[in-house]
Parts: structure tokens; C-alpha cells; sequence
């Protein structure tokens, strides 16, 4: 019985020891974004992914909304080897610094070198219909259904918009193309069924930056 005690004794300092040597506590991107200056690891849903407008530019992960309302973002100094992960939806760990960027508006970021130091921890978004995504916006989400009208912007040649369910004005939700070049054949898309992944917005709107998070079903 003695020898026991002093097993589970030794097993629990050297659980205490690990922490400690650690020295970094995980926190939610809500948490993490009040320990400016302090070295955290940050666990913690992406609801966008930005990246630098520079081809060679970092990756911006915006965690728990989109910016300019994130909690905080996780930046990927080097996006080289990015380009196949899927982060946006999933729960994403980074351990690094947090600081401040400047500017009342502004909010803290992490920065990693390399995607290699982003562990993606939790399951892809949740599938609903439209109509669950119109009666609770303001989460991340996959959204399935029909697509009733695709309009390209009048204003800018890049832009354009899928609505769901029914054409604009009473679309239930409606996704916006950020760059329509990169789908070509959305003109074919009304009648067919299109699952996109993203941040639902209060307005019903869901952008689309990367055409691999919209497939025909």
C-alpha cells in the first residue's frame, strides 16, 4: 500500500513538474485576447481566413468572428505549405505570444512561423439548411441547399452572389463570391444544391474567399 501512495505521489508531482516547465497556460481566443505580452497556448474556433493580399504574404486565421470583430488572430508568419489545410470552421491550438497591434479598434494577434505550429484540434462545422442558418446567424457553420439565383456585382467585376433558397431580395441566405473569377460556371449553379462553409452573418450573408469551401451536391 505504501509503495501505491508513493507511485501515484511521484505521478502526480511529475504532472505538476510538466506544467510548469511548460510555462504557458491554453486559453480561449476571448481569454488569450486579455494576456497581451504573456505567452499562451490559444484554442479556438477560425470563422475567416485572410490571406495577405502580397502572394507571399502571411495567412491571417481570425478566430471566433470574422474581422473586424474577431476575438483575436492567429498569424502564420509563412504560408508556404497553407494552402492545402482547411482551417476555416475547425478548432485550431497555437502556442506563441500574444501582442497588441495597435490602435483602440484593434485586436491582439499570435504570431507562428509556420503551419507546422498550428494543430487543427476539433471536427468540421456543423451541416444545417438555410433556413437554420437565417433563424441563427453569427455562427460558422456549413450551409446546404438550393441555389435559386446567382448575380454578379453591378458595381465590381469581381464580386458575386449565389442566393439560397429564393433570389434576392427574400434569399434566405446569400453568399457572397468574393472573387467570382475562381467559379467560373456559378452561372449553372441555380437549381443545384451548394454546401459552403464560413461565417453566417447577422445580414444572412456568408463569404466565400477559397472556392474549395463551396461544393455541388
Amino acid at each position: 500500500m505504501r509503495n501505491i501512495r508513493r507511485f501515484v505521489l511521484l505521478a502526480v508531482m511529475a504532472t505538476l513538474l510538466t506544467s510548469c516547465s511548460n510555462g504557458q497556460s491554453t486559453f480561449t481566443a476571448t481569454e488569450a485576447a486579455e494576456e497581451t505580452g504573456s505567452s499562451v497556448t490559444v484554442c479556438d474556433v477560425v470563422a475567416d481566413v485572410r490571406p495577405d493580399p502580397i502572394s507571399s504574404g502571411p495567412l491571417y486565421l481570425d478566430l471566433v468572428r470574422p474581422a473586424p470583430d474577431q476575438a483575436m488572430t492567429i498569424m502564420i508568419q509563412n504560408r508556404d505549405g497553407a494552402g492545402a489545410i482547411r482551417y476555416l470552421g475547425h478548432e485550431v491550438c497555437a502556442s506563441g505570444l500574444v501582442e497588441a497591434t495597435g490602435g483602440d479598434s484593434a485586436r491582439p494577434r499570435l504570431m507562428v512561423k509556420s503551419p507546422s505550429q498550428v494543430r487543427i484540434s476539433g471536427p468540421a462545422p456543423a451541416v444545417i439548411s438555410a433556413a437554420e442558418a437565417a433563424a441563427g446567424p453569427e455562427r460558422i457553420a456549413t450551409v446546404c441547399d438550393v441555389v435559386a439565383a446567382f448575380r454578379p456585382d453591378s458595381i465590381s467585376e469581381l464580386t458575386g452572389f449565389l442566393d439560397l433558397v429564393r433570389p434576392a431580395p427574400d434569399a434566405l441566405i446569400t453568399v457572397v463570391l468574393e472573387d467570382r473569377r475562381q467559379l467560373v460556371e456559378a452561372a449553372s449553379y441555380p437549381g443545384k444544391t451548394a454546401c459552403v462553409t464560413g461565417y453566417v452573418k447577422k445580414d444572412r450573408t456568408l463569404t466565400l474567399r477559397d472556392p474549395r469551401e463551396l461544393v455541388l451536391k
